[in-house]
């Protein structure tokens, strides 16, 4: 009799010890993305819906892009004329300045033969005294002008013919590109008008609708990719020591597929709900620390779906 006990005692303990309490119970939470417009506009239309799988790529909204358009062609006209100008300074004198500029030339040298004629004449009747000096100082006077206006010609259709100075050349290249720079931050700001998904994701929830405005701090829709899926569950004190980063465990679900795993991505370094007592040892199984996992194949669940977790 005192054996069959013993042996009932062992078998009973045998049992307790091969079939513990493993089971923690969690849900699987979403972390959604939300997607707002960086240019403040009114919402002209919605590409997407509730619960529509959208892939990379895939347009989503647009905002009113009328003052990106308006910006951009004003960027464009005057990166054009500083184009216009720049191929100006590059190059000689337009030629009709330069023939009338040859022409003024011509007619100056022909105004200074006939004040050098005048004035060799007035020389030879000056010193004859049949002329009074005063004819002689209007003619070198005359001639002299003409001198200066020969050279002023000279100098004139000189600079036509050459383009413009270095330093006006290199500053109409440094426009072109300020302006160019404009227009490629002119058509960045017009693509941003219209907004596309960076992931595959699910539509969780749309916020505004056409005709509402969005901003920078007014999304319009939240997403929620596969992999921001995580499980959420508690751990009691006493396990807590069992789970670690990385560590793999087994998941279930009502109607799941079998054998799904997932993998820890944290544990919290405070405990939640901690009562402010004393921790005894009878206390301590009351404190409970949260832990994620990360599923192997999150599209199979569902946010706030209960789930198990063992290993």
């Amino acid at each position: 009799m005192k054996y069959l006990l013993l042996t009932a005692l062992v078998l009973l303990s045998n049992c307790q010890k091969s079939d513990p309490d493993t089971v923690l119970y969690g849900y699987i939470e979403g972390r959604p993305v939300h997607i707002a417009p960086l240019p403040t506009g009114k919402i002209i239309k919605l590409f997407v819906q509730e619960g529509e799988e959208v892939s990379s790529g895939q347009a989503l909204f647009s905002i009113d892009p009328s003052r990106a358009k308006a910006s951009l062609a004003s960027a464009k006209s005057a990166q054009s004329a500083a184009q216009s100008r720049l191929a100006d300074l590059q190059k000689s004198g337009r030629p009709e300045e330069i023939r009338a500029a040859r022409q003024a030339l011509t007619r100056h040298k022909s105004q200074l033969t006939l004040a050098r004629e005048n004035l060799e004449r007035s020389k030879v009747l000056v010193s004859k005294k049949l002329s009074p000096t005063t004819r002689l100082e209007t003619d070198q006077a005359n001639f002299n002008s003409a001198t200066a206006a020969v050279e002023e010609a000279k100098a004139r259709l000189a600079l036509l013919q050459q383009p413009a100075r270095a330093d006006q050349i290199a500053s109409a290249h440094a426009e072109v590109a300020r302006l160019h720079a404009q227009v490629t931050r002119a058509e960045i700001e017009l693509d941003d008008h219209q907004i596309s998904a960076l992931q595959s994701a699910k539509v969780e929830t749309i916020y505004r609708r056409a005709g509402e405005l969005a901003g920078a701090n007014q999304p319009v829709m939240a997403l929620l990719p596969a992999e921001n899926l995580r499980i959420r569950f508690y751990i009691p004190e006493p396990r807590l020591q069992e789970v670690s980063s990385g560590m793999e465990v087994s998941i279930s679900c009502d109607n799941c597929p079998a054998d799904l795993i997932a993998n820890v991505t944290f544990i919290a370094s405070q405990s939640e709900f901690t009562p402010p007592i004393i921790f005894t040892q009878k206390e301590r199984s009351k404190l409970m620390w949260m832990v994620e996992a990360k599923p192997e194949f999150p599209h199979k669940f569902r946010i706030g779906q209960p789930v198990e977790i063992r290993w």
